[in-house]
């Protein structure tokens, strides 16, 4: 007698959910170094991510990807306004100056445009999570509603990991931030989403203590940010090939320079209007990096979001270039664009020391033993800088004068090989603590999730689709898997690979973990057919 053969174990199905896909490099770097640790721990695991732009995911990372929200699927562009802008003209301006009552109708509108498109989406979310073992949150600053509101962040990572629950896929959210967190109802979804996660780990204590001051409960963990582990996608030889471009240069450093992008910075304060931050900070910066330039110094900027930072890297250029006409700067400064975290490690490398603002812009350089000179808008890198003992190189964007960035160069550039040595310990040791997450959390899961790939047949469809289903354990200690029949097949019991078996109410029940494997229509049909033939047989034999 023929027999489906049932296999011990099978590839699991992991996704990554985040938003990623936006030109940040940053965030693409931790995505890279998390596929890595997955592949590490599951050598045949199916990656698939969920990110802001399928199609960047796939070519960039070499995954399957879909849009992680619908405005996705619209080729919706990151950084414009989530609803179109209608005018109103004087009512709207009537209405603006009550501030309050304004905002309510432009939530209600938000809400009311967005909600024809997001039920189909999630939807078709259901439907491509189903046979998931795992869903990650790859880390970063997940916990915010200044991007787009608590419609945006909050409100995406609660519904990916609902319909994750409802498809009895794990959630796994790894050394996550918080930052700028300020609506209620922001709080509320952030709070909710985490609390339904199957482990949760924080980046800092600061975002830790935060979730628990709004109700969270545990003993949650604080990891370094995934970024720290550069070195395990690297390899352990790539601090020792720094600047390889420059290694005969007869003096100056290479100073590399990470500026921050306005929408990014300003919005902070935008409540009153203040946007002469911004300006004072591009204003310091080309000051600053005019005067290292003058004294020998060559520059390499490395924006880590080649979409927000790349037009102010520009105007940072042309403001060099019009204090010094006539002088050739095409070998003192590389100003071209970034589009790969390739390219970004690279131009990090070739430099003695960062001046950087943004949070990845600090990780990565640490990571490759890089001093750096913070310029920060928020706390997430004021706290790093401390955590890492370099808080005496950080100045906030707002106080950070010509002066007093030329006195901190100084003493980076005479301590930056002992610096160097520092921040080589303080990387080892959080490349350990990721380590030791990862192997946890993976091994945690290994044997715990999945359900078992089966083949359901489609009689509307006359065809088969394979899909994953997570077995029913039995009252008997067996595992139950959904088993396709023919049209008008019998049901009666039967032996599976020698293991006691069952058929009842269109499910096999046979001992054993694994699932039933079938390759084509044709041999789902042909065993079904020899499984079955006995047992047809004896039943027909009755009548």
């Amino acid at each position: 007698m023929t027999a489906l053969p049932i296999s011990n174990s099978r590839p699991k199905t992991i996704g990554i959910v985040g938003f990623y896909g936006s030109g940040n490099l940053g965030d693409e770097t931790v995505v890279a170094i998390l596929i890595n640790k997955i592949r590490e721990h599951y050598p045949n695991a199916r990656i698939c991510g969920f990110s802001l732009n399928p199609t960047d995911t796939e070519q960039r990372h070499g995954i399957k990807a879909f849009p992680i929200w619908w405005r996705s699927e619209a080729h919706f562009v990151p950084g414009q306004p989530l609803p179109p802008k209608g005018s109103f003209g004087k009512l709207k301006q009537a209405v603006k100056n009550n501030l309050p009552f304004f905002n309510t109708l432009k939530a209600l509108k938000a809400l009311l445009w967005m909600i024809p498109r997001e039920l189909p989406f999630l939807r078709r979310c259901f439907q491509r999570l189903q046979g998931f073992d795992l869903l990650v949150v790859p880390g970063s600053g997940p916990l915010t509603d200044w991007w787009g509101g608590p419609s945006s962040h909050p409100y995406t990572f609660l519904t990916w990991t609902l319909l994750a629950r409802l498809t009895r896929t794990k959630v796994i959210a790894l050394s996550i931030g918080s930052e700028r967190l300020t609506t209620r109802i922001g709080k509320s979804f952030c709070k909710w989403f985490l609390s339904m996660a199957h482990y949760r780990s924080f980046r800092d204590r600061y975002s830790r203590d935060t979730m628990k001051a709004l109700g969270l409960r545990g003993d949650d963990p604080v990891f370094p940010d995934q970024g720290f582990a550069l070195l395990d996608l690297l390899g352990p030889n790539a601090t020792e090939t720094s600047h390889a471009e420059y290694s005969k240069r007869d003096s100056g450093l290479v100073i590399g320079v990470s500026p921050v992008g306005h929408m990014t910075c300003v919005s902070e304060y935008r409540e009153d209007g203040n946007e002469s931050l911004y300006r004072n900070y591009i204003e310091t910066l080309s000051s600053f990096l005019l005067w290292l330039v003058q004294r020998g110094h060559r520059l390499v900027f490395c924006p880590t979001d080649f979409l927000q930072d790349q037009p102010f890297v520009e105007q940072i250029v042309g403001n060099i270039k019009a204090a010094l006409p006539g002088v050739d700067l095409t070998r003192r400064i590389i100003h071209e664009s970034l589009v790969t975290t390739e390219d970004l490690i690279v131009r990090i490398r070739m430099c003695d020391i960062m001046i950087a603002s943004r949070f990845h812009a600090v990780v990565l350089p640490f990571a490759l033993q890089k001093p750096v000179l913070a310029l920060s808008y928020g706390r997430k890198v004021s706290d790093l800088m401390t955590e890492c003992g370099q808080a005496a190189y950080h100045r906030k964007m707002d106080e950070a004068g010509l002066d007093d960035m030329i006195r901190v160069l100084q003493a980076l550039e005479e301590n930056r090989h002992a610096i160097a040595q520092h921040l080589g310990v303080i990387a080892a040791g959080y490349r350990s603590q990721l380590r030791k997450q990862y192997t946890e959390v993976f091994q945690r899961y290994k044997h715990k999730v999945g359900g078992a790939p089966a083949l359901a047949w489609s009689a509307s469809a006359g065809r088969l689709d394979k899909r994953s289903l997570h077995g029913r354990c039995t009252g008997n200690g067996h595992r139950s898997y959904r088993v396709p029949f023919e049209p008008g097949e019998k049901r009666g019991s039967v032996r599976l690979a020698e293991a006691p078996s069952r058929v009842s109410g269109g499910h096999v029940c046979a001992s054993g973990y694994g699932p039933v494997q079938v390759s084509s229509r044709a041999e789902v049909l042909a065993s079904q057919r020899a499984v079955f033939a006995p047992t047809k047989a004896a039943l027909e034999g009755r009548r």
